[in-house]
């Protein structure tokens, strides 16, 4: 099958179209194809449904995803590169919800629809498009805590100042990240919660920066090309 792989801040997937494997195992195929050393190596498997337009996500241990910030941000970059749209702006299906994107070279923003945040025993959860973010405020990004939830991604969030936060991701399914791009939204609303911050500001991951907007509820940043190859599904 035909395999692209994108990056955005680091965060990587490999796409592929549905109809190649639409009578496979998907679960079985994201471990295979993202394992880092017998398949090509990802956080997630992106397929592109056509027709209408959709997003699927699987994290790289096989579960499922409802959504993926920096995922569906490569995945519209695709989806230009390969004129599966014909314009630069465009609504993806992501599981129950729209999401508007906006494609501008390597520089695309995603909508988001409203966040729903519950705060229960101490923690601080945001609901992102279905995606369960836990945030914890931290002093010191060196020295979180690695461990994996099964149920939330686990975001560290550090104050910069007014118009900067600094996070560290863990996502369930996919463990230590370079970069989450749902992860950045949800930290940036809970930060505005409890700290000073700006409704546009900058999310620094460590594999690079994510511009988060809460007055227009969008997440822009990178999307590349990394390469494109055959992959026998098979092996």
């Amino acid at each position: 099958m035909k395999v692209t792989k994108m990056e955005g801040c680091g965060n990587d997937f490999v796409i592929v179209d549905m109809k190649e494997v639409e009578n496979l195992n998907l679960s079985d195929i994201a471990k295979k194809i993202c394992d880092r050393h017998y398949g090509i190596g990802a956080d997630g498997l992106i397929c592109v449904k056509r027709s209408p337009l959709e997003f699927v996500y699987y994290n790289s241990d096989g579960s499922y995803s409802s959504f993926c910030g920096n995922g569906m941000r490569c995945f519209a970059r695709h989806c230009v590169l390969n004129r599966l749209v014909d314009t630069d702006e465009f609504i993806v299906q992501c599981d129950q919800w729209k999401i508007l994107c906006k494609v501008e070279g390597e520089k695309v923003t995603v909508k988001l629809p409203d966040e729903a945040v519950v705060e229960k025993e101490e923690k601080r959860i945001v609901i992102v498009c279905g995606s369960k973010h836990r945030i914890s405020e931290v002093d010191n990004l060196n020295e979180i805590d690695i461990k994996q939830s099964d149920e939330y991604n686990l975001s560290y969030v550090k104050w910069i100042n007014k118009n900067t936060i600094s996070i560290k991701t863990v996502e369930r399914g996919a463990g230590f990240t370079l970069a989450c791009g749902s992860g950045s939204y949800a930290s940036a609303v809970v930060m505005k919660k409890f700290e000073i911050i700006l409704d546009k500001i900058t999310v620094k991951n460590p594999g690079g920066n994510v511009e988060v907007d809460l007055k227009e509820k969008s997440l822009s940043g990178n999307a590349k090309l990394i390469f494109e190859c055959e992959w026998n599904v098979t092996a």
